[in-house]
């Protein structure tokens, strides 16, 4: 009899709900009594507060904490991650720390398995999250282990994996304790030096903290050895790392006015301002940069230089805009020191009501309101995009992207509703390109390539030019005359800024999409590893993978050369279509998916055999033509690659004898879309032949 314990499909639910990955491949371990201890502790988790995944009672932890001293490290690892990912719930913090004894993580973060290591280091990090679990990690000197570690490891991953960690534990009020010459060092080390965007951002963070400590002699040795760079920061495309640049300056700038007059006259209070503009819908951004703004203005022989610079209507117009209190208050102390009889009646405000403007609508306002009007219009009815190309807004859009607009708002706004009058439509497409100056093309290069841009205009460039190549041959071949914005475009797919990433990758599936010049130069800046390394680091079927596998497919459509050069991804894609097929992942993922494999199997019989030989492949194929949920893309895609496949004659015989394709292909041969029909058609009577 089968003594096994079984997960039930709702305590399953909840592992996939918490993003239990690691923990729910253990259920499918060679060993019975590590699947037996697997399942054993999926039916111990339960939810509490919407969406909190927890253990059930305090001893539920005990078989996890079993397996992460397994001898076999793969196993060590996965519930090591499990627990580090169940860390994140406040609730299991107290668990696991009562259970396990931060001193026998400490013991893994030493140990010599990196993956194992890395698990540790995150669980460690997100039980400082709890004031407990920090306190006792500072007691054993977890944070020294952690210092000592970040200075000898050159594995990027695990240092990632320690800043990520040192940064939850450093905070203000330990600063004195946690934080030594040694760590301070390799900390402004790594500002200086590093180019990768999440070591960044948690060394930033962890700054941030030691600089709010309020430390004088800290603080201007910070200020002497990274002030400048710190600046330059506040530039970063990378969100993550532009807040924390401005959480750190706020620290610095809180007290020493020396450290003030530096942060004036080396360009923070313009890189700050151009923040401002970009990101005055993120509340903690802004709240950040005002409390930075209020320091600055304390300083009385900074305030002539602070007015001359437009922050006055700056912050009136946030006072007037933001509904945070801690925003208004802030910028109402700048306004009290720059300009008390400013017309924002602070009275009125205290009372809570909002200060309108008296002054009239400028004609740059006028001009928003109008680029607004039409982005609406193409929202709400697409189909009017050759009307308005018609009545020539192209032309007075184009004019809004030069350099002598400094309105950065405007060339957003200038960008989105020229890439949606250009979405397939190749009228819109050659009169943004074709004109004479400003000619549009040339205007979108130039706001990607700018250094100096800010990172929302660069975003809606790059999605500008993905609009403006689809689909049309003329433009694509004429990037061939640009590589630099190829090559370029290329870098960005190692981005962490996950908003930017996206746009670079769907940008990118139309550049190169069925057009071999753009093909080839997107591989000979490496594009095409670049992707394949994206699609097997991802384990999750979501929109990032979307993005991947359409570069991926557009980049192999019809090439037989980037076909075998990312053959590689080909079980990647596979494993996320089945766990996207399995979770009822967003139908336009699957499609995707399917769409890669089906361009890398077409006139490809070696890929072939990989997908054949792939033993979920099949089924899975199978089960996406029977699924309602299926797009018509999807299905077209899944019989193109059943026809590829069937093209040799052993696989055709196995294809042939398949009940289960044989009972779901002539359904498919009535499907109202023609394309469908025509493809199902003739895969059936190349089978029943």
């Amino acid at each position: 009899m089968d003594t096994k314990p079984r997960v039930r499909e709702e305590q399953m639910i909840i592992a996939e709900q918490g993003d239990l990955d690691p923990l729910i491949k253990l259920l499918r371990h060679s060993d019975e009594k590590i699947r037996n201890k697997a399942a054993t502790i999926i039916n111990s988790l339960t939810i509490v507060n919407t969406d909190d995944v927890v253990f059930k009672s305090e001893t539920s932890p005990r078989h996890l904490i079993e397996l992460a001293n397994d001898s076999d490290p793969e196993v060590q690892a996965k519930s090591m991650w499990s627990l580090a990912i169940l860390a994140d719930f406040e609730p299991n913090q107290r668990t696991i720390i009562n259970n396990m004894g931060v001193e026998n993580i400490l013991a893994l973060v030493r140990g010599s398995y990196v993956e194992v290591q890395c698990a540790a280091i995150t669980l460690l990090g997100n039980l400082a999250l709890n004031e407990a679990g920090r306190n006792r990690i500072i007691e054993i000197a977890g944070h020294k282990t952690l210092t000592k570690l970040l200075g000898n490891t050159r594995d990027i991953i695990v240092k990632r994996a320690v800043i990520s960690a040192l940064s939850n534990i450093v905070d203000a009020d330990n600063a004195n304790e946690t934080v030594n010459n040694d760590l301070l060092s390799q900390l402004l080390g790594l500002m200086q030096s590093t180019d990768d965007e999440r070591v960044l951002s948690g060394v930033l963070r962890t700054l941030s903290h030691i600089a709010n400590s309020e430390d004088d002699d800290v603080n201007a040795l910070i200020a002497k050895r990274g002030l400048k760079r710190l600046i330059n920061l506040l530039n970063s495309s990378d969100l993550m790392v532009a807040k924390a640049s401005v959480m750190t300056l706020n620290g610095l700038t809180s007290r020493d006015y020396d450290i003030q007059k530096r942060v004036m006259v080396d360009g923070g209070v313009d890189n700050l301002m151009d923040l401002l503009e970009d990101y005055k819908e993120d509340p903690e951004m802004t709240l950040g940069i005002v409390m930075t703004m209020n320091n600055l203005s304390q300083n009385k022989d900074l305030r002539s230089g602070l007015k001359s610079r437009g922050i006055v209507d700056l912050l009136s117009d946030t006072f007037v805009s933001s509904g945070d209190r801690n925003i208004k208050h802030e910028c109402a102390e700048v306004l009290k020191s720059l300009s008390p009889g400013k017309a924002i009646n602070l009275e009125s405000w205290g009372r809570g009501r909002r200060t309108q403007r008296s002054e009239t609508m400028t004609l740059r306002d006028g001009i928003k309101q109008n680029v607004r009007k039409i982005i609406n219009v193409l929202i709400e009815d697409p189909s009017k995009q050759d009307r308005l190309r018609e009545s020539g807004v192209i032309p007075h859009l184009l004019t809004l992207l030069v350099e002598e607009n400094k309105d950065l708002e405007l060339k957003g706004l200038a960008l989105d509703a020229i890439t949606m009058m250009c979405i397939n439509n190749n009228h819109s497409q050659l009169a943004v390109c074709d004109g004479e100056e400003p000619n549009g093309l040339n205007s979108v290069y130039k706001l990607i390539m700018d250094p100096e841009i800010s990172p929302h205009v660069q975003l809606r460039a790059v999605r500008c030019l993905g609009a403006l190549c689809w689909g049309n041959k003329t433009i694509q071949g004429s990037l061939l005359e640009h590589e630099d914005i190829i090559k370029y475009l290329v870098s960005l797919i190692d981005t962490y800024d996950n908003t930017l990433k996206r746009v670079v990758l769907t940008t990118i599936a139309s550049i190169v999409d069925d057009y071999p010049g753009t093909q080839r130069a997107v591989h000979k800046f490496g594009g095409d590893q670049k992707l394949v390394n994206n699609i097997e680091r991802e384990q999750e079927p979501d929109q990032m993978v979307a993005a991947a596998a359409a570069a991926l497919g557009s980049l192999c459509k019809g090439n037989f050369k980037n076909q075998n050069s990312c053959k590689k991804s080909v079980p990647c894609l596979i494993f996320l279509l089945e766990s996207g097929s399995r979770k009822k992942a967003d139908p336009i993922v699957l499609e995707h998916l399917t769409g890669a494999l089906f361009e890398f199997s077409r006139d490809n019989p070696e890929i072939g055999k990989h997908i054949w030989k792939n033993e979920v492949s099949l089924p899975l194929f199978i089960n996406i033509l029977k699924s309602s949920e299926s797009t018509q893309n999807t299905l077209y895609h899944t019989i193109g690659i059943l026809w590829e496949l069937s093209r040799k004659k052993s696989f055709c015989k196995a294809l042939s004898n398949n009940g289960d394709l044989s009972s779901v292909i002539p359904l498919l041969c009535n499907n109202e879309t023609a394309l469908i029909r025509d493809a199902a058609q003739r895969l059936l009577q190349h089978l029943t032949h």
